[in-house]
């Protein structure tokens, strides 16, 4: 049943007047942080609000840089889809981790309310990457899964991006309006998706390839046999993440 609540697809990027529900977040990260053993707990704070998020240090030094992970729609920082895994096996290959909670919507609320948590993710995501600025890393990647690619996508239409070198989009879902918006996006994108993965991912990737084929910093990875959570897969998920953001992000850092 855990995947179940992932499943509902985004109809529209722009963001709608509700707010995301604070108490149910906050109920999310006291069922979560006691039990992280991998990492280190933190409490961010975006827009006067407080949010959790999780640092992995990797032991390789210098480091190669770090990965700011997005989780999908109902889901957590530590989720043991695909977040998990990405979390805490980049670290054993010379990338930190930094693993953050998004707003989240009211229990049962429509779509509007979903929208809204899009906009209120943007100062998350710039938070966190001021965060890891601090620390000393320059070096950065975006990765997000599911709904949290159009959480990153509205961050890089609409901030500037020379914080981040890439992108790397698992499962990103075809939402109203964002195929155009996509066009204005110049980092390296890997758009990664499984055989098996949701009809509205695979209706995603059919247009955003013909839309954007004339884009070359923007590729395609089918991965076969795979799903929308590349269960049983974890594997093959990390090793083509990992491949990928080595050569398109290859720098290291020196830490301060």
């Amino acid at each position: 049943m855990r995947r179940t609540i992932c499943l509902l697809m985004l109809c529209c990027l722009l963001p709608a007047a509700w707010a995301g529900d604070a108490a149910r977040e906050r109920r999310i990260a006291e069922q979560i942080r006691d039990a992280i053993l991998d990492g280190e707990v933190l409490t961010l704070e975006a827009a006067g609000q407080p949010f959790l998020a999780i640092h992995q240090r990797t032991e390789r030094s210098p480091a190669r840089g770090a990965a700011l992970i997005l989780h999908g729609r109902g889901a957590n920082p530590d989720w043991v889809d695909v977040i998990h895994p990405l979390r805490t096996i980049l670290p054993e290959h010379g990338w930190d981790t930094l693993s953050i909670q998004l707003p989240v919507a009211s229990e049962g609320a429509g779509e509007a309310e979903w929208q809204a948590t899009i906009g209120e993710a943007v100062p998350r995501i710039t938070a966190a990457l001021d965060w890891l600025k601090q620390q000393g890393m320059q070096n950065v990647v975006l990765i997000a899964h599911s709904f949290g690619n159009l959480a990153a996508a509205e961050y890089l239409v609409s901030q500037p991006a020379d914080t981040l070198q890439a992108w790397v989009a698992i499962g990103m879902p075809e939402a109203t309006g964002l195929t155009p918006r996509l066009e204005k996006i110049t980092l390296p994108v890997l758009e990664l998706y499984g055989e098996r993965d949701l009809p509205g991912v695979l209706a995603g990737v059919r247009a955003r390839r013909l839309a954007l084929r004339g884009n070359k910093n923007w590729v395609w990875r089918e991965s076969p046999a795979a799903d929308h959570f590349f269960e049983g897969m974890d594997e093959l998920l990390v090793s083509t993440v990992r491949a990928w953001i080595n050569k398109v992000a290859s720098g290291t850092e020196v830490r301060r």
